[in-house]
């Protein structure tokens, strides 16, 4: 089977499981145990772990508006400005890393 046609399976949720003894190919649901456990977005530095409390410790360079990053997704809230950021600055170790490196995936 060419990879084209696995990408293809795994895209409809399929798997290959094998071929029988006429050559047909035998799919399964993909969807495992590991799939299917239930995960939530965590938010912590990754480099120190501090884990924000939603308080407005961001401030915009360009307009001054106080904020938190996260519930902002590291854009400015203020209307007219529009300013973002890639990175994020800690308030526990003051290091900047990947404003997406904060988040992470959790099972719950």
């Amino acid at each position: 089977m060419t990879i084209k046609i696995r990408a293809f399976l795994d895209i409809l949720n399929f798997r290959f499981v094998d071929a029988n003894n006429d050559g047909k190919a035998i799919l399964s649901d993909a969807k495992s145990e590991e799939d299917t456990k239930k995960k939530r977005k965590q938010i912590r530095c990754p480099l120190c772990g501090w884990q924000p409390d939603g308080k407005p410790y961001w401030m915009c360079e360009k307009c001054f508006a106080v904020f938190d990053t996260f519930k902002t997704h590291a854009h400015c809230p203020a209307p007219k400005c529009g300013n973002s950021w890639a990175y994020t600055q800690c308030i526990a170790c003051h290091q900047q890393s990947l404003h997406e490196k904060w988040y992470e995936n959790v099972e719950i």
